[in-house]
């Protein structure tokens, strides 16, 4: 039974009160009277006297009464303290229910301090946007406002011009009628005298243009002369003959040739790292015999190369970053790019820029520039800005070059490939100090069936008849014609040599990829066939 009673209060007091409980549980045990013990010795039945056995079990009865009362005050006892401990209990968990209710309004009113704040945040923003707005909208409508008085100004003056115009053209008109008419009566008068005079100018002009046809022919056989004979003079050097090579270029080789021009690339391998240095120059400047040779160096004007060191340095090799200047690839010429070279990104690689490609070429020591890809003007035909043409724009290019690279050094020669039909622009002819002109006389065709070509087609007459007149304007000038030929037939090279330093052309023989020099026994070849 105590055990039981026990177990209930703990239950009603929680755990709170668990532990007084226990404390409790543990006096009650100690308390309880022990059992009736038997004697040692047992009492006979006999001893036992009938009215002392009925006292005994009042006191026991008594003392079962007595225990039971304290029974029932220690279980009251106890279920006082587990209500107090339970109060207890309960107190702290009200205590910190009431904090945490309180941190949480204290969150909830920080939280709703931020919101307001980042609210006011928002309007001082979108109040702020809206005056801009406002501003900009005001500023607008200004402007709106001060164009159309600009307009309606300028259409005022217009008219007021128009009118002008209009009042002075019918006082010309008026003045020019009269005029008319007085010199239809003076027309009439000197008609006869103005035909025979007219007869006179004629004769006078027909004299004179036959008198520079003279002088025209002799100066030309003078030209030719001097090219068969002692040479021509460029950059203050006298010249018969020239070589082209742009790969393999070697110094020694170059140096021990016996041309009094050579044309190359400006590096052994193309690179930056393999460029050819002062020093290089300086040794293929000398040939054999001690006399001077001019070193020009090859640079494509009109497409870009994969392979030079701009194409890196200015990002092109992605296909984003090259999109204004470079266009197309060259079909036959893998890694070249045709260029819109009236572009300033172009003109500064070319030679806008302090380390462009023609500074670096005139610092190596190079004598000058073979231009190559001036006709890809042709390509762009129809495709340059509105209002220009394209050949117009590759003229401004060279001079604009021209004129840089001779305010740097006055002694620099500009020598341009191809692209003959400028010629006849007396401004182009006097940017550059000679032409390379090839296949004057032969072509190559490609092969049917076949991704192969051939050298060796001859030109039909007109062609040649025509190239020639063309370059014959900048020979006539006094400047080199540089004329190269792919061709390996003996007959034909003499027939070539005969024809193009008989127009005193300088004339070279080599083959079309320019991996190497043409041997000296193919130039005395050709000297000997012009003996």
């Amino acid at each position: 039974m105590p055990s039981s009673i026990i177990s209930r209060i703990m239950i009603a007091a929680g755990a709170v009160g668990t532990a007084a409980i226990a404390a409790v549980s543990g006096w009650f045990y100690s308390a309880m009277p022990p059992k009736d013990v038997p004697n040692k010795e047992p009492v006979t039945q006999e001893a036992v006297k009938p009215d002392t056995a009925k006292q005994d079990a009042a006191k026991q009865d008594a003392a079962k009464q007595d225990a039971a009362k304290q029974e029932v005050a220690r279980v009251e006892i106890a279920k006082q303290e587990a209500a107090r401990l339970e109060a207890a209990r309960l107190e702290t968990a009200r205590l910190e229910a009431a904090r945490q209710d309180a941190a949480k309004q204290d969150a909830a009113k920080q939280d709703a301090a931020r919101l307001e704040a980042a609210k006011q945040d928002t309007a001082k923003q979108e109040a702020a946007r809206l005056e801009s707005a406002r501003l900009e909208a005001a500023r607008l409508e200004a402007a709106k406002q001060d164009a159309a008085k600009q307009d309606a100004a300028k259409q005022e003056t217009a008219r007021l011009e128009a009118a002008r115009l209009e009042a002075a053209k019918q006082d010309a008109a008026k003045q020019e009628a009269a005029r008319l008419e007085a010199a239809q009566l003076e027309a009439a008068r000197q008609d006869a005298a103005k035909q025979a005079a007219a007869r006179l100018e004629a004769a006078q002009l027909e004299a004179a243009k036959q008198q520079a046809a003279k002088q025209a022919a002799v100066k030309q056989a003078a030209v030719k002369k001097d090219a068969a004979g002692s040479g021509m003079q460029l950059g203050g050097v006298s010249v018969r003959s020239w070589g082209y090579q742009l790969q393999n270029d070697d110094v020694e080789t170059i140096a021990s040739s016996p041309y009094d021009i050579i044309v190359m690339d400006y590096s052994r391998d193309t690179t930056t790292a393999g460029a050819f240095t002062p020093a290089d120059l300086a040794r293929m400047k000398r040939k054999p015999d001690g006399s001077r040779r001019i070193v020009l160096s090859y640079i494509s004007v009109g497409e870009a190369e994969d392979y030079r060191y701009y194409w890196q340095e200015r990002g092109w090799n992605r296909a984003a970053n090259r999109s204004g200047v470079v266009d197309e690839e060259n079909p036959e010429w893998k890694g070249n790019y045709s260029v819109r070279f009236w572009q300033s990104e172009w003109q500064d690689v070319i030679f806008g820029a302090e380390d462009s490609y023609m500074a670096r070429i005139n610092k190596a020591g190079f004598d000058g520039v073979y231009l190559d890809k001036i006709d890809v003007c042709e390509t762009y035909e129809g495709r340059t800005p509105a209002g220009t043409v394209a050949s117009d724009l590759m003229i401004q290019f060279v001079r604009k070059l021209s004129t840089i690279m001779k305010a740097r050094n006055p002694n620099f020669l500009i020598i341009a490939q191809n692209a003959e039909f400028l010629l006849p622009d007396d401004d182009y002819r006097a940017a550059i100090d000679g032409i390379g002109k090839e296949d004057i006389l032969y072509r190559n065709e490609k092969v049917p069936g076949t991704n192969r070509y051939q050298d060796g087609k001859a030109n039909d007459a007109d062609t040649v008849r025509e190239t020639i007149e063309l370059v014959n304007k900048l020979r006539a000038d006094g400047k080199a014609i540089m004329a190269v030929e792919y061709i390996t037939d003996r007959d034909d090279i003499g027939k070539a040599a005969a024809k193009l330093q008989g127009e005193g052309y300088l004339f070279y023989v080599g083959p079309r990829d320019l991996a190497r020099l043409a041997p000296p026994v193919e130039v005395a070849a050709r000297d000997a066939s012009n003996d």
